[in-house]
């Protein structure tokens, strides 16, 4: 299944992501979406907010590694052919993010991760056995980017 995702075509959106180190455990994102394509583009683009080395371990004692802590972005886009949209977002890690908070990040243990998941849904069967069929619809990813604070 992963290498038939691999070479399925995807649609033509560039993106750049940057995030700005605030302090006090704050950041701000900027992403630029440039739809490449000759028709519109409908999606949906989310910042992951993770920790390198996570404050979560595994059952054997290590740590979890890119661990989610919230998102800094969490919109739907509209991009007209051959344009560019300009998001930005922020992460406080004092506030509130589903009953926890992060005052204790440090800018050298963050990375934000950006996709761009394209709206129109397509069948999926993930496993199959005898005794049990896993079914779900996918949004495909059509572009990510990583970037650190600097």
């Amino acid at each position: 299944m992963i290498e038939q995702e691999g070479i399925r075509t995807s649609k033509p959106i560039t993106m750049e992501s940057f995030v700005i180190w605030e302090g006090d455990a704050k950041l701000t994102v900027t992403i630029n979406v440039t739809n490449d394509g000759n028709l519109p583009y409908f999606g949906k683009i989310r910042s992951y907010v993770t920790e390198i080395e996570s404050r979560w371990n595994d059952y054997s004692g290590s740590p979890y590694h890119f661990a989610l802590l919230d998102y800094a972005v969490d919109h739907f886009i509209l991009i007209m052919p051959k344009k560019t949209k300009t998001i930005t977002g922020s992460f406080d890690g004092k506030l509130d993010h589903g009953n926890q908070t992060y005052p204790d990040i440090s800018s050298d243990n963050i990375m934000i991760i950006s996709v761009v998941n394209n709206m129109m849904p397509h069948y999926r069967v993930g496993y199959e056995s005898t005794e049990y069929t896993q079914k779900y619809f996918a949004r495909f990813v059509d572009q990510a980017t990583g970037a650190i604070p600097n």
